[in-house]
């Protein structure tokens, strides 16, 4: 027998030792921070509102939220959609929060095809509008542009005093003629 081969054998159980304790470590990390990892995905799961996450920390108290979850289970959200068109530098697009939305306020972003934010609106109660003035925003031709519809409701149990439900977005050809 080669002498690396012996002194390879008598070094196993240091090698098997050392590759249990790396194990161990592993799964006490895991066994630490997995619980953890875990409730923010439930809490990330059960409050993901689009492209936004509920921040549990930006809660009052978790029963604040708990309540807010409870009024809006059975709601729903109503968008007005924005469809092709051919437009006039004069015409206004009307960016809508429908009557039926009642307390849940919205807000609309246009971006250009490059993700570029063009428009934004700030909080639209509902049964109100805001005009997307075509002659501000666009020059003459063809524009593909995606409109982003973000819902919120007003409850002091998020920051801010708005929770973003879910929304939605939708692209658009306008070309104005």
């Amino acid at each position: 027998m080669s002498s690396k081969f012996k002194e390879r054998k008598e070094n196993r159980p240091l090698i098997v030792l050392i590759a249990a304790f790396i194990v161990m470590g592993a799964a006490i990390m895991a066994a630490t921070l997995l619980p953890g990892i875990e409730k923010n995905t439930e809490v990330s799961a059960a409050s993901e509102k689009g492209n936004l996450v509920v921040d549990t920390n930006a809660t009052s108290t978790e029963d604040d939220l708990s309540k807010v979850y409870e009024i809006l289970k059975d709601r729903n959200v109503y968008f007005s959609g924005i469809q092709d068109c051919n437009v006039t530098k004069e015409t206004n697009i009307s960016l809508e929060n429908l009557k039926e939305n009642e307390e849940i306020f919205m807000t609309y972003t246009i971006y250009d095809e490059a993700e570029n934010v063009i428009f934004s609106t700030d909080l639209i109660p509902s049964g109100q509008a805001v005009n997307f003035e075509v002659a501000q925003y666009l020059c003459e031709g063809e524009h593909n542009l995606k409109v982003f519809a973000q819902p919120y409701y007003p409850t002091e149990a998020a920051e801010g005093g708005y929770l973003p439900l879910t929304s939605t977005s939708n692209m658009v050809k306008v070309t104005v003629l």
